[in-house]
Parts: structure tokens; sequence; C-alpha cells
């Protein structure tokens, strides 16, 4: 259709039909070869079979004994070539601004001007020149306004109540502004003749308020906006505007004679009222008062006019914002239309253009959407009817859209503006396109490929590859580029032996990123990597119980609506499929190591120097010292500043003993005494002061206990008595009490509000008795008697939290034997529930309590002196935990702590260490591992291969489907959107037919999943068409070929038609096949495309790789150990 003849020719041999385009001097382009599966083509005719204004082609095959039937169809555009005005741009028009004959641009920009680009008759441009307007040029309308036969430019801006004039000289240039205020804010424009005097008028839609208060305003209580008139001179001077009321919310007008009174009328929606509005011309100049026509939908934006059902009579086209719509009125002539008629296009449609795009003289709408990527064509066929919305690849957020034949061969293009980017987009039609393998990726090194995952990873725009690789134990990325080269590879490498062979794409973590699950099949597990987005992915530790068999195929989908995937899993050999979700179980690694002197026997947390950054405080038990490590906020620590003790020090407490905003430090040791060390301003400490008790400190805690904002200790001794000192608030202490504690033993001691009294307690860890003592505080310094409570044997180390986000405090033990922890549940009176006890290491001997895995549960850690480990609790939220997580890396763990110590928002743990005289610094990260949840149960042997997962009774609530090789049906597993399905529904898909592979996709445009399998044993697909009511269809059966063995199966819009079309690939005889379909549910015969010898082809996806809107397939052969990719030229 560019007025060049072609040569189309049938030949012998594999490729029988061969297409040679003219340029139009005599020669050829290079022949575009396919095959329609004969070898033996004898006669054929070209004939427009189909009245499409386009030639097809009717061959007879001698071999075959059939008749193959080939449509010529368009083709759409290619790769859109990128071109930079250097501004983002809101608007774009074209006209033959110079009379060279060749269209030229107006683009309006975010830079508040507008920029005239020249073109230069081949679909290229130069940016010629910039008009300065003022705020948000919003639209903007070509016309001689003077009568000079040069094109000028009307120009809105919808944040200033002026229009702008900018008069043309002829050359592409605009000297000449001239402005004209409005009533309010213009939003559009539009040019035309409206009383019949040969002179161009402008009319104008505007706003009270600005485009940016417009959304704000109560629409209950609003002021009338108004379509304004400005009737011209013809010298570039137009009259006082005639103003209209139109109610709140104009966005556009169109200029037609609606009611073909000859007079010329104006049409306006009315966003906000749900309306489009009518103005009557009198042929003057003026109309009659608005007619008000409701539409029946919301929000309508943009409305325009043409003849799309050759009736003489004017039709009207409006698109509506948030319904993603077009509606079309076909209109009677007498300024009533017909009942609208809606076409989905995407979110936000905001601008059409009419045109003939696929050259069969019938007019096509163009729809630009402000939230999508994609052009949408809407193609007609001259009836007022319209195809599906078509969508044809910009990669470009467009407010508008403009057509024209930029490049002179007699085919409409498309250009967009872009409002993200300095780029405009030019999409120059082609319309040729056969399939042809574009490459073929050789893995090497025995990599032995089993799967593929197909995406844009590193969001560049550009689709890139994931294979899982069976024989090397690794996954290969192959980032995509504008050239579909992919030779940006990386490997991620798993653990030896793992040998991967399925993945798959879910949102693990809620970052929105997308993240990978992997079989492993040697491991019986599957393994995670969770992305950042940026084409890299950070392996999870796998902690899984193993399956009984090997893991298969693994998919994902959100089974609850909870914003994560679960993951799908069948089995070598097995009867049934599991579902896991994802479950954050942290980790902890050694980040830092500080050499600490012979014996550290505690280790406390706190903000000693008023920084922000955490500090830690360690004393040692041999030499003698208190060492303090102040913290850079990154997650390392400075120091330490030493400070010598009394003999044996053993615990150490921090607070403000003498109330001057610092933290001050006290230390008991095993020579009968505490030091108070109280803080001067220059990040050091003042010498001790000594304070004798009756024998070794065992434990201290510090609390103001009377209420009088002085800071009071609590001392426990090895003569197991408690000693209470009250604080005077200038760093100096006297005693006040002892309590006896006879045959106790008590070895620690901690403070805290138990009853809920706003009066501090405390609790005393009773080693010689097995129990937990609390003594709740009058608020006076004195305190109950003891109420004991049962633990495990001989509990040493406390913690304090509410466990069960009840409100109420508990108490964690360490009880040594047998090495266990006890949890004591509070019940918000001062009294605790019966105990639970939780296995931990050997001879736990401290314990803390956090949020190790961010799930706002708490979460207990505990040193194992004895075992060399830290354990890890999980906790539920509710009081119980998980089983420990230990960490074995870390020598006679005697005392921990917990901080964020480098503010990353994950949970770290400091260490002292008994034996490696270290303290050690463990960093928190997020682990993310599979739990199981579900268990589904298909029929005996029946060997599942593969399944898909999607909504097939439409009641919101994923399904799964499988394909039972070994009972040779497909089993229906319906969802109740609570990781819940119903038993196992099954279709057979014949004997001995094994299907290998499901699919599922819209055949029959129902609105109905329906299903395709590729039946590896009978040489065929089934098609299972939904009845909507919860079942199938008996299956159609179509052949792939004699020993085919049909492996895989995928669909998609091959000849984008807008009718689905299903894909498979052969294993034995190394084809690929295309079926076409008609969009009933019915398909044509296969057409093959073979492959090369031995490839034998096991896997297959299909995605628009070149970004022309044009389906790729790609796939992975298990014989040559590659993977192929297959493009649609243009």
């Amino acid at each position: 259709q560019n007025n060049h003849l072609h040569l189309f020719t049938i030949n012998i041999g594999k490729n029988n039909t061969g297409l040679f385009l003219g340029y139009g001097n005599g020669s050829f382009q290079d022949g575009l070869m396919n095959s329609t599966g004969s070898s033996s083509s004898t006669s054929f005719v070209l004939f427009d079979l189909n009245k499409d204004h386009r030639l097809d082609a009717i061959i007879v095959n001698n071999d075959t004994g059939n008749i193959n039937i080939l449509h010529g169809y368009f083709q759409g555009f290619p790769i859109p070539i990128k071109f930079n005005i250097k501004s983002a741009s809101w608007f774009i028009i074209n006209h033959d601004l110079n009379h060279d004959k060749i269209l030229d641009l107006i683009v309006t920009s975010d830079k508040n001007d507008i920029i005239i680009c020249l073109g230069f008759g081949d679909g290229s441009f130069t940016r010629k020149v910039t008009y300065q307007t003022v705020y948000h040029p919003q639209h903007a309308a070509v016309g001689d306004f003077d009568n000079d036969d040069n094109v000028d430019i009307v120009v809105v801006n919808a944040q200033e109540a002026y229009i702008y004039i900018y008069f043309g000289k002829g050359d592409g240039t605009f000297p000449t502004i001239r402005t004209y205020s409005t009533y309010f804010y213009p939003y559009f424009v539009a040019v035309n003749d409206l009383n019949n005097d040969n002179q161009l008028d402008i009319v104008i839609v505007d706003h009270f308020y600005t485009d940016n208060q417009l959304y704000t305003v109560d629409i209950d209580h609003f002021y009338d906006d108004t379509t304004s008139v400005f009737l011209g001179y013809g010298n570039g001077s137009f009259a006082f505007p005639m103003i209209y009321l139109t109610g709140f919310g104009p966005r556009s007008m169109s200029i037609s004679d609606l009611n073909n009174d000859d007079n010329l009328d104006i049409i306006v929606t009315i966003y906000f009222s749900n309306t489009i509005n009518i103005f009557y011309g009198y042929g003057n100049g003026s109309f009659h008062e608005q007619i008000i026509y409701p539409v029946d939908d919301y929000y309508p934006y943009f409305v325009t006019t043409a003849h799309f059902n050759n009736d003489t009579f004017v039709d009207v086209v409006v698109t509506f914002y948030y319904s993603r719509s077009v509606c079309i009125l076909l209109g009677f002539g007498n300024g009533s239309f017909e009942q609208k008629v809606t076409y989905e296009v995407d979110l936000y449609p905001l601008y059409v253009e009419i045109g003939d795009m696929n050259n069969d003289t019938y007019l096509d709408i163009i729809v630009a959407c402000s939230d999508s990527t994609s052009i949408y064509i809407l193609f007609g066929y001259g009836n007022g009817s319209f195809s599906d919305a078509q969508s044809y690849y910009t990669n470009m957020g467009s407010y508008a859209v403009t057509i024209g034949d930029f490049n002179h061969d007699q085919r409409l293009d498309i250009i967009v503006p872009n409002v993200k980017s300095n780029y405009i987009g030019i999409l120059l039609q082609n319309n040729k396109g056969i399939l042809r393998n574009h490459l073929t990726y050789a893995s090497g090194g025995s990599s032995k490929l089993r799967s593929m995952l197909i995406e844009d990873i590193n969001n560049d725009t550009y689709l890139d590859l994931i294979t899982a690789n069976y024989g090397t134990n690794d996954l290969t990325f192959l980032f995509g580029d504008e050239n579909m080269n992919f030779q940006n590879e990386i490997k991620i490498k798993l653990n030896t032996n793992s040998h991967p062979s399925s993945i798959t794409f879910g949102y693990f973590n809620s970052d929105r990123q997308l993240d990978i699950a992997v079989v492993l099949v040697d491991s019986n597990q599957i393994g995670m990597l969770l992305g950042n987005g940026n084409g890299s992915f950070i392996l999870q530790d796998t902690f899984q119980n193993c399956s009984i068999s090997p893991p298969l195929i693994v998919s994902a989908n959100d089974f609850n609506d909870d914003g994560q995937s679960e993951i799908v899993v069948v089995y070598d050999q097995s009867d049934s499929i599991d579902m896991f979700s994802t479950f954050n179980r942290g980790t902890f690694v050694i980040s830092h190591k500080y050499p600490l002197g012979v014996a550290p026997i505690n280790v406390v947390v706190d903000y000693l120097n008023n920084d922000s950054y955490i500090d830690i405080i360690v004393v040692d038990l041999t030499s003698n010292d208190m060492r303090i490590f102040y913290g850079n906020g990154n997650g390392s620590f400075t120091g330490p500043s030493i400070y010598s003790t009394g003999n044996s020090p053993v615990c150490v407490a921090v607070g403000d003993f003498n109330s001057d905003y610092r933290l001050d430090l006290v230390v008991g040791d095993y020579d009968s005494t505490f030091y108070i060390f109280l803080a001067n301003d220059n990040d050091s400490f003042s010498n001790s002061t000594a304070y004798s008790v009756d024998s070794p400190v065992q434990h201290l805690a510090v609390g103001d206990f009377n209420e009088d904002n002085r800071l009071d200790l609590v001392v426990i001794t090895s003569s197991e008595n408690i000693i209470l000192f009250q604080g005077f608030g200038n760093g100096s202490f006297s005693l006040n009490e002892i309590k006896y504690q006879t045959g106790d033993d008590p070895e620690f001691i901690i403070v805290a509000d138990f009853n809920n009294d706003s009066h501090l307690d405390f609790g005393v860890a009773n080693f010689g008795s097995d129990n937990v003592g609390i003594y709740l505080g009058y608020g006076n310094g004195s305190f109950t008697k003891q109420v004991t409570y049962s633990v495990g044997f001989y509990p040493g180390s406390l913690a304090v939290a509410d466990l069960n986000h009840d409100n109420r405090l508990d108490i964690v033990a360490t009880t040594n034997l047998p090495g266990t922890v006890t949890v004591l549940l509070g019940y918000g009176n001062g009294s605790f529930s019966y105990p639970k006890l939780f296995s931990v290491g050997e001879i736990p001997k401290s314990v803390a309590i956090g949020d190790c895995n961010n799930d706002n549960y708490p979460d207990i850690i505990v040193a194992n002196k004895y075992s060399n480990s830290i354990s890890v609790l999980l906790g539920y939220g509710n009081g119980s935990f998980r089983t420990q997580i230990e960490y074995t890396n870390v020598l006679m763990p005697i005392s921990i702590a917990v901080h964020d110590f480098n503010n990353d928002n994950q949970l770290d743990v400091v260490v002292a260490s008994f034996e490696d005289v270290n303290l050690i610094i463990m960093f928190g990260h997020s682990n993310f591992v599979f739990e199981k949840q579900t268990t589904l149960l298909t029929d005996t042997n029946s060997q599942s291969r593969s399944f898909v997962i999607n909504d097939f009774n439409n009641d919101h609530y994923m399904d799964i489907i499988v394909a039972n090789s070994g009972t040779n049906n497909i089993g229906i597993f319906y969802g109740y959107g609570n990781l819940t399905f119903t038993n196992q529904i099954t279709y057979s898909t014949g004997n001995n037919s094994h299907p290998y592979s499901v699919a599922a996709g819209h055949f029959n445009a129902d609105k109905q999943l329906d299903l395709v399998t590729a039946n590896f044993g009978s040489d065929t697909i089934s098609i299972f068409l939904n009845n909507d009511n919860n079942s199938f269809s008996n299956q159609t059966t179509y052949s792939t070929g004699s020993s085919s063995s049909p492996y895989s199966v995928a669909v998609g819009y091959v000849n984008n038609d807008n009718k689905l079309d299903i894909v498979v690939i052969n294993y034995n005889n190394n084809k690929i096949g295309i079926f076409l379909g008609h969009g009933d549910g019915t398909f044509d015969d296969i057409i093959l495309f073979a492959m090369p010898y031995g490839s034998h082809p096991t896997s297959l996806a299909l995605a628009n790789f070149s970004l022309d809107g044009k389906l790729n397939i790609a796939v992975i052969n298990n014989g040559t150990d590659s993977l192929s990719l297959y493009l649609q030229p243009c």
C-alpha cells in the first residue's frame, strides 16, 4: 500500500513462500521467506479475500493436499524513535509550518514554552526554536488568523488567564506574539469559522480554578466555568469574547455541525458532572444556551467528532478518565445520538486522534493514556463499530498524540509527547513481517538449562532472561539492551549439587521488587533470591524440612490477598502439591570483633555521651576493669576507654545519678563493693566512689523506687540478701533496707512495673529455689514480701517485655537445666501464669528480648555458654515461640545485649565471649524462607508436570490447575482465598495423552479463562472452554504433527489481531508450532517453524523483547543445551 509493486513467489522446499518488497525503482528488498507446512506448492493467486483493502494469498499444495490462505494485515510500529527536545512535553500537534510540504511539530513543554521542530520528510526532525509562554501551556491549535497564508499558533495556559497567539512568517518562525485575556483559566482551544465570514474564530473552555486547585474544590459549592468565543476580524485581532456558562470542570471540546443545520455547534465534556454539553450555533457566532446530555459514566475527559459509519451524520467520541474507556455516540443528524458503545483502553485516556491507520479506508481511533507506556488504536470497520483496542508500545508517559505521514510513505505515523523525559517518541509505521531466529545463547560448561524467566529485572525498559542451570548449580542473568543482544551476563552461584531446575518470580518480602523462587532438586528444597529492582539479587539461606520427593516445578501467586506471594510446588514421583508462604526468619552475621581483657563477664548498651549513637560497656572479671566502646552510628566503635574497678567486677548498670543529664555507671564486684562512676562533660568518667555491702555482689539494678526523681539502687549479694540504697540525686547513696533471702540464692535482679500501678517493682532470679521472686513496690521505697513463681532449674538471667501484645509485662528467665528459657506471662496485676519452657543451648547465661525479624513480635535471644552458641527463638506474638535457631560461631558467650547498632532497621547483637576474650558484634539481616502451609492431593500416580494459577471462576480467589501426565488429565483446585482449596476436579485429556504443560487464556471472548494442554503422548493440544459454572467443556484437540511430542505450551497475540493464539514446542520433531485463534474458541491448523536438528526444546516463553508490539518466542533446547530467541521482524 505504498504504490510500489512487490513480488510474491511459491517455492519447492521448506520455505515455500517468498515476499520481495519493492522500492519503486526496480529494486527489491531481500525476500521474506516463510513456511505454510508444505514443501511442494504448485499454484497461487493474490486477491483481497476479506475486503480489508489488503492483498491475501491462496496457495495450492501438492504434497499436503490442502489449500492455504494467507491474509495480509496491518503490522503496526517498530521500536519508537526517541527525539530529544531538551524538555519534558505536555502536548503536540503537527502542521506544515514553512510551506515545504513536510509536516512539522509544535510541542508545549514543562518549561512553559512551545517548541518548533521542523521535519525533514523522512520521519526525523530538527529542534528549530522555542517561544516562551507562561504557566503550564496546556493545549494549542493552528490556523491563519491574519490571512497572510502563513500558519499561526494559539496556545492556552492552564494557570494564567490569557491566550497567546504566535503569528508565523511562513518559514517556521513566529516572531510576533499577541495575548488576549480570558474570563477564567483556559484549558482547551479549538479554531473554526463560527459566523460564516471566512475569518477564523477561537473557542476556549476555561476554569474558575487553576488546574492545581480544581481537585480540592467542594463540588457542591463551586463557580460555573465557561466556554468563551473570540470572533476573528481576519487581521490577527479578535472581538471581546462571548461567554457561555458550562458548569463545573469543562475539559475539552469539539466544533462540528451536530444537527445538520449548516451551522457549527460546540460540544464540551464536563468532567465533574459526567455530562457532555452542546451549544447549538446560530451561524452568526452566537450559540443557544447549553443542552446537557448525561453520559452514564465517570469523568468524561476528551471529545472529538468524525463520520464513522458513512451516513453523513456527525458522530462523537468521548474518553472517560477513570473507567479506562472510550465511547462512541453515533449521530442521527438532528443533535441526538444512539446509545453509546464503550471500548476499554487503559487508565486515564486523555487525548484522541482520528485517522485511517491501516489504509483500509475506514477511520480508526488513536488514544493516548497518561498512565500507560502504550498508544491504543481501535480499528474502524466503517459501520460505526470498532475492534477492541490494540496497544503499541511507546515507553513514554503521554498526555497527547498526533498522527500524520511524517516520512512520505503514504502511511500514517504516530508521535507522542513525554511528560517523564526530554524525548518525544516517533512511531513510523511498517507493513511486513515473518518469524525468524534472532539469536541462540549457548550456555557452555554443561549448564543443562532447565527453565527460564523473562522480565525487566533492572528497570531499564528492556526485557531480560534468567535461566536455571541444573549442571553448573547456578542461575544466569542475561540483560537485554536496545539491540536484544543480551551480552551483559552475570551468574549467581547456588549451593554445590543443589541442581536448580525450575524458577519463578514472586513478591516475597513486601518491597514490591521482583524476587525469585528456585527448585533445588538434590537438596529437596526451594531456595529464594530477593531482588532490589536494579538487576541484583540476594540469595537467602535455606532452612526447610526437606521434602520426601525431589521438587519438580514451582510457581507463585498471592492466594490470600496479603500482598505477598505464596509458592506452589509439584514433585517428581509424588501425588501431592504443596503450598508455601514466605517468612522472615532473620539471620545474624559477625561483622566486628574487638579485643577485651582476660575474662569479660557482663555487657550493657546505652547512650553515654549524648551523641545519639549507642555505646557499649563491658566489665572484665579478671582484669578488674570496665571498658567503654563509643559507637559511630554505623555499627563500628572506637575505644575502648578503660577504667579500673575493684577486684573481680561482675555487673554494670547505667543511670543519671547526679541529675546532670549525663549517664553515670555503677559496677558491682566480688570484693563486696559497688562503685559509682560519674560522667564528665568530655566523654570521660570521674574516679569512682565505693560503697561496701555485706558480701560479694551478685547483681544490681537501678530505679527511682521512692518517686523522688532521684535514682536508687538495688543490690543482691552472695549472702542471699537484697539491699536497697536510696539515692540523693547528687551521686551519693545511703543504705535503706536489707531483705534476707536465705536459701533462695538470688543471682539476677530486674526492675519494672509488673502490676501497672506506675510504681517500680523488681524481680529476682532465685538460682537455689528454681523460681522467680516478685517484689511489688509501693512507690515510697518499700516493697511487698516476695511472691515466687516456679521456672525451670537454676534460673540465672532475666529479661522483661510484653510478649503477647496484651499490654502486660512478661518475664523470660534462663534456666540451666536442661538448657531452656522459661516464659512467665503476666496478668498485669503483679502475678504470672504457669511457666512455659522452650529449649535452647547448654547452660544459657544471658537473655535479651527484641524483634529479630521485623514482624512486630518480640523474640528471645540467648547466650549459651557451654554449647558455644547464640539461640534465637522467634515469637508468634502470643507468648509462644518457634524452635530455636542456633548460631554456633561464638566461643563461650557469657553476656549479650541487643540494639540496632548500624541504623539499618535491623536488630543487632553484641556478645561478650568469655573464652575468645572478644566483644563480638553480630549484624542482623532479613532472611526470608518458605514455610509449608497446605498440601493438595492429586490422584495416585498422577505425575504432575505443570500447573497454571489464575482465577478461573471469577470469585476473585486464585485457583490452581495442574497437568497430571500419569493419569492423563488436568486437575482443578478452586481456591477459597485463605490458602485452602476444594478437592481436585479432573478432566480427561485422552488415553495415553500424557499432558506435559498447561496454559490459560481467553479463547472465546466470554471473559472466562479457558485452558490448553500440550499432550506429549498423543501429539495433540487440548482446548477446554470454561462454562462459567465452575466447569469446563470436554476437550477439543488439534494435531501438532506425527511424532511431534509437544512439550510446552503458551498463549499470546502472535499476529496482533486481538484474538488469542497458541504457541507450542515439539520435542521430537524440533519445531515451533503456532495455532492462530479465531476469537471464538477455535483455531487454525498448526503453522510449523523448524528449529535446528537435535534441539529437543523443553521450555517456552513469549515476550516482546524488541519493544515493537510483536510477541517473540524464547525456547530452551535440551538437546543442544542452549536458549534460542525467535523474533517477528519489522
